[in-house]
């Protein structure tokens, strides 16, 4: 019986010591535009999306890149966070505002539109559609049809830090992570949770 165990046991350590995992670099060589990457999604038709730092947004289809930058009407290279929404309409939250791509073209929105700060720091989406775009300086909402601050959805939000850095749809709760503590909005009412109430 001794021998079948040793057996089980080779057998064991074969497969626990016999793993390789593979990385594959993509750097400038490959087409990146910057080696400074700070975001990453894959859409819903399967293309992988890198925010880079200063060379604008690369869109990769597993051989190429492609590459947006102001010159496509990136509103700038400096990409922070991306986001895609329920209907394919890609977002781009930048150090100076927020672009998004809809039907082949890049517009964007700035503080001149109402934006409570141009540089984004996190972007969401609630249940109704409406899309959560987290500044540097607090929240601004946008209206999805008319992709500008929403009038339906105004909220004085008395968070724990402006800059909010997180954004989760859960449900009707919208989870919020600031540099202050974490809240949940729901029915209208911000919830804080900090130190005081057991967050770390």
């Amino acid at each position: 019986m001794r021998w079948f165990y040793s057996i089980v046991l080779l057998l064991c350590s074969t497969l626990i010591f016999g793993q390789k995992l593979h990385f594959e670099t993509y750097s400038l060589e490959e087409g990146l535009p910057r080696s400074g990457v700070f975001s990453v999604i894959q859409d819903n038709a399967g293309f992988l999306w890198f925010g880079t730092d200063g060379g604008g947004v690369s869109r990769f289809d597993g051989s190429e890149f492609y590459t947006y930058t102001r010159g496509d009407g990136l509103v700038s290279e400096q990409v922070r966070v991306i986001f895609q929404d329920d209907r394919d309409v890609i977002w781009f939250g930048t150090t100076e505002g927020l672009s998004y791509l809809e039907r082949g073209e890049i517009h964007s929105l700035t503080i001149e539109d109402s934006l409570t700060n141009n540089y984004i720091r996190s972007i969401g989406q609630d249940r109704n559609g409406n899309i959560w775009v987290g500044t540097s300086h607090g929240i601004s909402i946008i209206d999805p049809d008319k992709k500008c601050i929403s009038d339906k959805l105004k909220a004085d939000f008395k968070l724990p830090d402006d800059r909010v850095r997180a954004l989760l749809a859960q449900d009707d709760i919208m989870w919020i992570g600031t540099d202050g503590g974490l809240c949940s909005y729901q029915n209208g009412e911000l919830t804080p949770y900090t130190t005081e109430n057991g967050l770390n």
